[in-house]
């Protein structure tokens, strides 16, 4: 009888001193605002089959393999539809996206609420958008003569999709009241949509996304110039065409791409990609070894996916880049020397606007 009272008590001290250590744990990182160190670097990404999933799960893979941080990718169909997620603290604490959706979302801008826990760790590749994109024997060859025709429109989780779109149709003085246009939910429902032929004309990003080389070869497809210009005419683009591209898509360009589905140049909009942490719930040390996971071994990224053979230290870091830098962030590219007057005052101008 007395073995037994004291196996029970020995269960309920036991008991006891777990709880309290818990307790003590739940303590500090609720203390520290730190989802992180418990949970890991959850990455928040596009569908898979799309660009920003691969290049994200291969930005997981070298910090997962130069750190002791638990990292996990997440897809969602867009940043519209995860960003809430992520102002609420739940899920995700960090995100690859275009730099433009970044921000709009600390801005709360377009369809954003306003986020200031969007914090930039780096800056990444420049994203080549194919734009409308037809079948090869459509008929169709130059954004004018989509007038009319079935177009993908909405695409309510990914808003820089109808941006994008928006820049094209301007180019060309159309508007989306020109279109006969089809509500699509995503990108991959888009590719499906002129797969089965329920629409002429849908939404690519990057042409060399697996999604994207997956259609071409099953029917041919081809992206249409942006204004109608031809790879050769970019350089006579009026300066007040690129001016309202820019105040549409921050830091768009408009390049002459070949690859992927694209087999000769084409007129294409281009744009910063970036990888963000949540100002909270992403600790500084979890920010610090990610960037500095990424900036010491940004070698081992260019196999892992077409986008991330262009990362490179020269680009990863710009002092003028307009979400401010997380603190873990700043701490590393102080002690690397990088960190200058101007990168200072842009992060105390965006913090304090």
């Amino acid at each position: 009888m007395q073995l037994k009272i004291n196996k029970t008590l020995g269960v309920m001290l036991a008991g006891v001193l777990l709880s309290l250590t818990a307790c003590g744990e739940e303590s500090e990182s609720t203390v520290n605002g730190d989802n992180s160190a418990s949970g890991g670097v959850n990455i928040a990404t596009h569908p898979s089959g799309q660009a920003y999933n691969g290049a994200g799960t291969g930005i997981a893979d070298v910090i997962k393999d130069n750190s002791d941080m638990q990292v996990s990718v997440k897809p969602y169909s867009g940043p519209a539809s995860w960003m809430s997620i992520f102002n609420e603290q739940q899920e995700v604490n960090a995100g690859f996206l275009s730099l433009p959706d970044a921000v709009w979302a600390y801005n709360g801008e377009s369809v954003f609420d306003e986020s200031e826990n969007v914090r930039a760790l780096v800056k990444g590749n420049f994203n080549v958008a194919g734009g409308y994109t037809v079948e090869e024997d459509s008929g169709i060859d130059s954004l004018t003569d989509l007038e009319g025709r079935k177009v993908a429109a909405d695409y309510p989780g990914n808003n820089i999709i109808s941006v994008i779109f928006e820049a094209q149709l301007n180019s060309v003085d159309m508007t989306f009241d020109d279109l006969d246009q089809v509500p699509i939910s995503d990108p991959n429902t888009g590719l499906q949509a002129l797969r089965e032929g329920r629409v002429e004309a849908t939404f690519t990003g990057s042409p060399e996304a697996a999604g994207t080389l997956e259609l071409d070869s099953a029917i041919s497809i081809k992206s249409l110039n942006f204004g109608d210009y031809t790879s050769s005419e970019i350089d006579s683009i009026p300066e007040e065409e690129i001016n309202e591209l820019q105040s549409l898509i921050p830091g768009a360009e408009v390049i002459p791409y070949k690859g992927g589905f694209v087999p000769e140049e084409t007129s294409l909009i281009s744009y910063p990609t970036a990888f963000i942490g949540h100002a909270e719930q992403l600790s500084e040390d979890d920010a610090y070894n990610i960037v500095k996971s990424l900036w010491e071994n940004y070698e081992e990224l260019h196999p892992l996916h077409p986008w991330l053979d262009s990362w490179k230290q020269e680009t990863m870091f710009d002092p003028d880049i307009e979400v401010p830098y997380h603190p873990g962030a700043v701490e590393f590219y102080k002690e690397i020397g990088v960190w200058n007057e101007e990168a200072e005052e842009n992060q105390e101008q965006l913090l304090n606007e």
